[in-house]
């Protein structure tokens, strides 16, 4: 809530504890140290203890229901694959939408290929461009984001 606040938007922002994945229910999650993110090092658990939890699970749609949107921005720490579907549906309302993501499959669960995720975005007529962090804008395409394999994550914007 503190970024709610900083930013001008309270009373504007609701909150949802829920982690939005592609079932609903509860499942456990948990992070290094005293948490702040769902990332994990390897290593970093040994050193600094693991906070574990279970929390509730929902669907994006289930949460935003009939939503229409400008911008998405997408920054859910690997899980982006599980939210795909429901945000295909949100897409298909929303024909001008611009959607930024961080984007590292290396933190996606094995059974994702990343392809097949981005090819779902590709369907709908987005294309892909990097924002660098000096500003520069590059477009790319799927095959070289699929061929991306570095640990470090690439700022996504996409749009048709």
């Amino acid at each position: 809530m503190k970024s709610v606040s900083i930013n001008g938007m309270y009373g504007r922002v609701k909150l949802n504890k829920v982690m939005l994945s592609d079932s609903r229910g509860q499942t456990e999650i948990c992070t290094s140290g005293e948490g702040g993110t769902s990332i994990e090092f390897q290593g970093l658990g040994e050193m600094t203890g693991n906070t574990c939890m279970t929390v509730e699970k929902g669907i994006l749609t289930d949460y935003l229901p009939n939503l229409k949107a400008d911008v998405i921005k997408i920054d859910i720490d690997g899980s982006e694959p599980l939210i795909m579907d429901s945000l295909c549906e949100v897409i298909d309302h929303n024909p001008g939408i611009l959607i930024f993501m961080e984007y590292c499959p290396k933190i996606w669960p094995v059974s994702y290929e990343p392809m097949s995720v981005l090819r779902r975005f590709t369907d709908h007529g987005f294309r892909f461009h990097i924002l660098h962090d000096d500003g520069r804008i590059v477009e790319t395409n799927i095959a070289e984001l699929a061929a991306h394999s570095a640990v470090e994550h690439l700022d996504l914007l996409l749009f048709r």
